[in-house]
């Protein structure tokens, strides 16, 4: 199954309880977010095309038939800089490897700051609601003792 992403696409190939093997296309000028994972490490493979692949402080272009490594707790970015699409194998080892363990610092498409914008959202509600609730008690309380006691 091919899942499509803002920045192009990924098809898992294989998995297994402790690792995932995936295809991994970016489009032309596109890169995923500066990321880390707790429970797993990745190693990349490019098949075609050319990666800017930064790993903590450093930046490397990485070229068809190179690879690169990432530790568990690195944080890291897969980048696109050319004019055909780039196409890597993942391979992820770890004791967990679901799609949610991921860190997002820093997102071109802004997925990094959803989740907090939707807590926002529901505080906000919560708040509103709290105050509501408050001014009624208040209100109720002033213009009939009985009403709340």
């Amino acid at each position: 199954m091919i899942v499509h992403r803002p920045w192009g696409t990924y098809t898992i190939l294989e998995e297994s309880e402790h690792y995932k093997i995936k295809r991994i296309v970016v489009r032309p000028g596109k890169r995923l977010s500066l990321q880390k994972h707790y429970h797993r490490s990745e190693h990349w493979i490019v098949v075609s095309g050319t990666a800017l692949v930064a790993v903590g402080e450093r930046e490397t272009l990485v070229r068809a038939n190179e690879s690169t490594y990432i530790a568990m707790g690195e944080k890291h970015r897969l980048e696109n800089p050319g004019k055909i699409d780039l196409v890597i194998i993942e391979a992820q080892v770890g004791e967990y490897l679901e799609e949610d363990d991921i860190v997002r610092f820093n997102d071109d498409f802004e997925r990094a700051y959803l989740l907090l914008t939707w807590m926002n959202r529901i505080d906000r509600i919560w708040l509103f609601s709290f105050c509501i609730a408050l001014e009624f008690k208040y209100f109720a309380n002033a213009f009939n003792p009985f009403l709340l006691s």
